[in-house]
């Protein structure tokens, strides 16, 4: 199957709330084939973010919305990572997801929506399309302690390998932080294997 008609096969069925103010004007693609897997990059552009509230604080004029759908060899969905909140990752294993009103992250439905949305047509993801929604999402800051640049970089190069805790970012960010995750659990080991027994 080619890329375009396996993209717009499996693309989520997301359900809009019906006071959105802003619309999706565009829906981006980019389809990695890893052996036995085969993961889908989806990338919905909006023409803004409209925040319901601190509006002068969160509004941008764009927002770009990542979700990857993960196929096993049989074509069955077998994980789906999605921007739950600034762009750090959920994780669910359906593909059915409601669409916050203004902020355009996603949480995760158990049930199909009674009349989803989903694009008629994609274009695929360019590198040239990508980096200049870097360049926009540069000037976006990160809330929750972690004030660096967002950016789907990491996830066109490697889809699959966001999972619950990422953030979608460059491949260096997302190493630095699993170095740094790797350090705490050490330590978290190590206090473990150092505490003593308590004497009965």
């Amino acid at each position: 199957m080619k890329d375009a008609e396996l993209a717009l096969r499996y693309q989520p069925l997301l359900e809009l709330d019906p006071k959105e103010p802003d619309h999706i004007i565009d829906v981006f693609y980019k389809v990695k084939r890893y052996g036995d897997k085969t993961s889908i990059l989806y990338v919905y552009s909006w023409d803004r973010q409209d925040s319901p509230f601190l509006g002068w604080l969160l509004n941008h004029a764009f927002d770009y919305e990542p979700i990857v759908v993960t196929l096993d060899k049989k074509g069955e969905v077998i994980k789906v990572a999605y921007d739950r909140s600034h762009y750090r990752v959920g994780v669910t294993d359906k593909p059915y997801l409601r669409v916050v009103r203004g902020f355009h992250n996603y949480k995760p439905l158990k049930e199909k929506p009674e009349k989803p949305w989903k694009a008629r047509d994609m274009k695929p993801l360019s590198p040239e399309m990508l980096k200049g929604m870097d360049a926009d999402l540069k000037g976006v800051k990160r809330f929750f302690g972690l004030f660096k640049p967002l950016s789907l970089l990491g996830a066109y190069i490697d889809p699959a390998a966001y999972g619950k805790g990422d953030s979608f970012s460059t491949p260096e960010e997302r190493e630095d932080k699993q170095s740094d995750d790797k350090c705490v659990n050490k330590k978290k080991d190590d206090k473990r294997k150092n505490k003593k027994p308590t004497n009965l």
